[in-house]
């Protein structure tokens, strides 16, 4: 908004830039209504607010799952709404070895290592802060880290492919978190097992029932997802510290189970990524088999189940920043992190979105980053958006007339770097700054959008190349220079 909410109108002219302000919001909140994908989420909020007699119009992701495990529950368990909300298990630390489970044994000293640092774990709980130490273990060239959440490895960042001879191969357990508690029957304290993991295993054969496309398929997995985040949600009716670690305790050791076992069986696999519920390796062509085999072994000891895939190449920059790429064509790659850009959701950051396009097009089809961004004219692409709280505020600085000015700017701003502008500042009362793009570079507010041919926007390219081959060289390992020709 160009002027403060709780400030008074005092002329023409800023009256006129609230009233197209406002035609913008209502224009704007229009065409998300219209939106396809925000059709089904309204229609669902409407199906579920009239199905169940709650009002979840403009309820988020977690309180629709909330409300609904709420409402199953107090069916099964014959008790109000009310009374299961008020439910809670307080604990002030948690033991991590009676919670193992009996079966976790590891063959290498690297693993038992790890295991050992598990059990000696005592987590304690700080008014309903769980925050704990971590273990690092190197395993055949690749650095694991472990913690209260989840395992994170990586191999160094490069790009890895698949050969005549080796296959990149993924494996990931299916929705592991609800299956890890519901084949184990486990459940918060104060909500009896039985009942608890009924419920919640038919969640996940019910969501099974409907194709992915369908908004019940969605409102399922929500609920399955959102409720291993409630257990450690001291405001949740779920909370239980000890559950959330006897998921993700044990949840990291049995990963890690999989992990030494397939090592073990096949001594020329690779290890490439491991992450909260999944694997990738190298492994040859002749050993596919018996990785299927080591992996059944696996799913018939932990009753869970394996979804394996095959990649043809992986780009990876590090354990969350990877573009992996399938041997089918047709078949659209998967970008995680500052590879992503496309089809992402309402609330996902989306500054700068030259970037990550440039990086895909360049990975995936060899197209020069000089190409991409020559050809690129949709102005937001180039745009950032930042927002600040507190006292803190924006400022614009700039020469005009051979005057230094200062300008006040609003709490949230969306800008481009240009080859003309102004420097944008993070300002406190107390006299701290943080230039914005610090350096050389100039900025141009963007807030409202100006519709004009693309070059008289004086994009500076040169920073957003440099930028994308900074991204380049963290995975090829050397930095390309740029071709000052090549930009005009």
């Amino acid at each position: 908004m160009p002027h403060p909410h709780y400030a008074p109108i005092s002329g023409i002219n800023t009256l006129g830039e609230v009233i197209r302000y406002c035609i913008n919001d209502v224009a704007s909140t229009k065409a998300i209504f219209l939106d396809e994908n925000m059709k089904k989420q309204i229609n669902l909020r409407a199906k579920l607010s009239k199905e169940y007699d709650i009002s979840l119009h403009s309820a988020s992701e977690p309180r629709i799952s909330k409300e609904i495990f709420v409402h199953f529950l107090s069916k099964k368990l014959k008790t109000t709404p009310k009374m299961i909300k008020e439910l809670r298990t307080i604990r002030d630390n948690v033991p991590v070895a009676p919670l193992i489970l009996p079966y976790v044994k590891f063959v290498t000293p690297e693993f038992n290592n790890m295991l050992a640092w598990f059990k000696k774990l005592d987590l304690k709980i700080l008014e309903g802060k769980m925050e704990g130490p971590k273990h690092t273990m190197k395993y055949k060239g690749v650095s694991t880290d472990y913690g209260l959440g989840g395992l994170h490895g990586c191999t160094k960042a490069g790009i890895y492919e698949s050969s005549d001879t080796h296959v990149i191969i993924s494996v990931d357990v299916a929705s592991f978190y609800p299956n890890l508690a519901i084949k184990n029957r486990w459940s918060p304290e104060h909500i009896p097992n039985e009942p608890f993991c009924e419920l919640y295993e038919w969640f996940y054969k019910t969501r099974k029932e409907y194709d992915k496309s369908s908004p019940l398929n969605y409102l399922f997995k929500i609920i399955l997802n959102s409720t291993y985040g409630l257990s450690k949600n001291r405001h949740s009716f779920l909370y239980d510290p000890e559950l959330t670690f006897r998921i993700t305790v044990n949840g990291q050791l049995l990963l890690s189970m999989l992990y030494e076992q397939i090592c073990l069986a096949i001594p020329d696999a690779q290890p490439i990524m491991q992450n909260t519920d999944g694997l990738e390796f190298i492994i040859p062509r002749d050993k596919i088999e018996l990785f299927t085999d080591v992996c059944a072994e696996w799913e018939k000891m932990t009753q869970l189940s394996l979804e394996t895939d095959t990649y043809k190449k992986m780009i990876i920059r590090d354990v969350n920043n990877y573009i992996a790429i399938y041997p089918n064509p047709d078949k659209y790659p998967k970008c995680k992190g500052a590879f992503e850009y496309k089809d992402l959701p309402l609330h996902k950051n989306k500054s700068f979105l030259v970037v990550p396009k440039a990086l895909y097009y360049y990975f995936v089809y060899g197209i020069k980053p000089e190409d991409h961004v020559n050809s690129n004219d949709n102005i937001f692409d180039y745009c950032g958006g930042v927002k600040i709280k507190g006292e803190w505020f924006f400022t614009a600085e700039y020469i005009q007339d051979g005057v230094y000015k200062k300008d006040k700017l609003q709490k949230l701003i969306r800008y481009y770097v240009s080859t003309t502008g102004v420097k944008l500042v993070k300002s406190h009362p107390d006299g701290r700054e943080i230039q914005l793009e610090s350096g050389r570079w100039v900025q141009t507010v963007f807030n409202k959008f100006v519709n004009k041919p693309f070059g008289d926007y004086q994009i500076d390219k040169r920073y957003y190349l440099e930028q994308i081959y900074q991204e380049i060289a963290n995975i090829e390992g050397s930095k390309k220079e740029l071709n000052q020709t090549s930009l005009f």
